[in-house]
């Protein structure tokens, strides 16, 4: 954990909320940039706007007062050329002269104004363009100021002609004054074309940076939303890709695939939620293996439930309904005395390893081996309550079909052939309540079921002996098992039990053949007439199923106790209950 940290510690720089940071502040930059530009292109059109509004719309008006003022004048002028023409020009009134010279006045005033503006331009604050202009504009200007000049002195001694009365030489003046009219109008003209190439240029400049703006525009937020969307992929890429590999590592472990590493790619919190995968899958492979090692050792189920409920691994238990099996190899003694310590041990592990299989097939737990006996058992948490009996009966019986098997290889396993009894098993099935929990010291416990049907379960199983048979269960299970043919074999006082113990023989699973049905039939024929105290009648019965199965052990047994009755007669007070003292 403490090495999970100092990971964490290096990695958090390039954290995922940095990342989403820098796609935040890339996309901002980038808006930026954008909205710079918008803003340059916006200032230059409005510069453009406000160099027609503040110099040329008033220069303009200027030149329109200037060229206003010389109509004017020229008006009164021609007042005197049409006197002149009608030898009428000594009654013209002298105060035509005040009015055209106040005329000229006004010219030299709107001059003024034009000069004021171009004077007040700061041309370092034009474009070139606009400079060119501005400067075509103040030399046309200039002309038409030394033109005008030029014509107010022609009218001033086309006027003082008039007031000297020198009506001769007017005639002379007024065509010297004809002609400087033409030149000032061609200068006017002039001017006003200047003015105007440069009000089309403004325009057509003012449009071409409004079309730059929109093409700028739309480009740079073209790449910006382009470079937005790659810097975003590549970002979360970096982020989802691994979440990806996250999830796909978690289903393959789900599905028990321990071998599935994450490659560490990144420096953030993916990093760290690898890294942490990692050392997951890493401890789950170490409970893995303690769980195939230990469950050599104990059930790999309890294993695991005492691994992932510590709660378990403390002393005490639970009482719970359980159904217990004990099988005990026959013929164990007497191959312990004719083989060496190796082949015993060699042959034991060869058959408990054959006969634990149907055990862990129906879900059983193997609690434990004594000598050459298997303890197990099947209830919860393992099994349902419900299928707990079946599953075991199904074992027991699935290991007396095995018993041939074995048998044959017991030449190959020891390497020698053995004489005397064949080996064989004897198994007692008990259910009921019982006590399941971890028992023992501060350094050594076991988790194991006790109690007594744990007791009864051994005690069936000892009376196999007394009945040559090989699978006995009590009542319990028998109830609780379908699908098997069983058969009552007696009514058992055990050991620590004052109630009498009811034991059935599981003879084999259904359809069972017919022999064994019509055995099964005879022999409890034969039973209730033993309990009803019917001698003659239980003879003749288990003397029928002798003929049907001339090995039945119970049969014999029962025959020996009526050929007992027959000289010893039973008290009035006898249930027909056998008495199993012994273990």
């Amino acid at each position: 954990m403490l090495k999970l940290g100092r990971r964490f510690g290096v990695l958090k720089a390039n954290s995922i909320g940095t990342k989403i940071y820098s796609i935040a502040l890339g996309l901002v930059l980038l808006m930026i940039i954008v909205s710079s530009a918008s803003v340059y292109m916006v200032s230059r059109v409005r510069t453009e706007l406000e160099l027609q509004s503040t110099i040329f719309l008033p220069l303009s008006n200027h030149i329109a007062d200037i060229e206003s003022q010389v109509l004017e004048g020229e008006v009164l002028i021609e007042r005197l050329r049409t006197a002149l023409e009608d030898e009428r020009v000594h009654l013209i009134s002298k105060d035509v002269h005040k009015t055209i010279r106040d005329a000229g006045i006004g010219v030299h005033d709107q001059f003024k104004g034009a000069w004021s503006i171009l004077d007040a331009i700061n041309m370092d604050d034009l474009t070139k363009a606009t400079a060119v202009s501005t400067t075509k504009v103040s030399a046309a200007l200039k002309s038409v100021e030394q033109q005008y000049r030029d014509y107010e002195a022609d009218v001033n001694r086309l006027l003082e002609a008039h007031d000297a009365g020198n009506f001769a030489s007017m005639p002379l003046l007024d065509q010297m004054l004809t002609q400087s009219e033409a030149r000032i109008y061609e200068q006017l003209d002039a001017l006003r074309r200047e003015m105007g190439d440069h009000v089309v240029e403004a325009v057509d400049q003012v449009v071409r940076l409004d079309d730059i703006l929109d093409v700028l525009m739309a480009v740079l937020t073209a790449i910006a939303a382009l470079l937005g969307l790659i810097f975003a992929a590549m970002v979360t890429s970096r982020i989802v890709t691994p979440m990806k590999s996250l999830v796909e590592g978690l289903k393959r472990v789900g599905a028990g695939d321990l071998e599935t590493t994450l490659a560490v790619t990144t420096r953030d919190e993916t990093a760290t939620l690898a890294i942490g995968f990692n050392e997951m899958v890493e401890g789950l492979r170490a409970k893995e293996r303690i769980t195939d090692t230990f469950g050599k050792y104990v059930d790999s189920r309890v294993v695991d439930a005492l691994i992932s409920n510590p709660a378990m691994t403390k002393p005490g238990g639970d009482r719970r309904y359980m159904t217990v099996l004990f099988a005990d190899m026959r013929g164990f003694t007497s191959l312990s005395e004719r083989l060496s310590p190796d082949a015993l041990v060699t042959l034991l592990n060869v058959y408990l390893e054959d006969m634990s299989v149907p055990i862990q097939e129906t879900d059983g737990v193997i609690d434990k081996f004594i000598g050459d006996a298997i303890m197990a058992y099947w209830g919860p948490p393992f099994v349902d309550a419900t299928h707990q009996a079946q599953n075991a009966c199904t074992a027991a019986l699935r290991q007396l079909n095995l018993i041939a098997a074995f048998q044959k290889k017991v030449p190959e396993i020891l390497g020698v052939r053995i004489d005397g009894d064949p080996i064989d098993i004897h198994s007692g099935i008990a259910s009921g309540p019982a006590l399941v929990g971890t028992v023992g010291s501060a350094h050594h416990r076991n988790y194991t079921i006790m109690g007594d049907t744990v007791n009864l379960a051994a005690r069936i199983e000892g009376a196999c002996k007394i009945y040559g048979v090989r699978l006995l269960v009590d009542e319990a299970t028998r109830k609780d098992t379908k699908g098997i043919l069983f058969r009552e074999i007696d009514a058992l006082r055990v050991k620590g039990r004052s109630e009498p113990v009811k034991v059935f023989e599981a003879m084999v699973f259904d359809p069972a053949p017919e022999p064994k049905q019509r055995l099964a039939r005879c022999f409890d024929t034969g039973l209730s007439a033993y309990r009803r105290g019917s001698i003659d009648e239980a003879v003749s019965a288990f003397q029928k199923c002798l003929e049907i199965e001339p090995q039945d052990g119970p049969s014999k047994v029962f025959l020996n106790r009526l050929d007992h009755l027959k000289n010893s007669p039973p008290p009035s007070d006898w249930d027909g209950v056998f008495d199993m003292l012994s273990k």
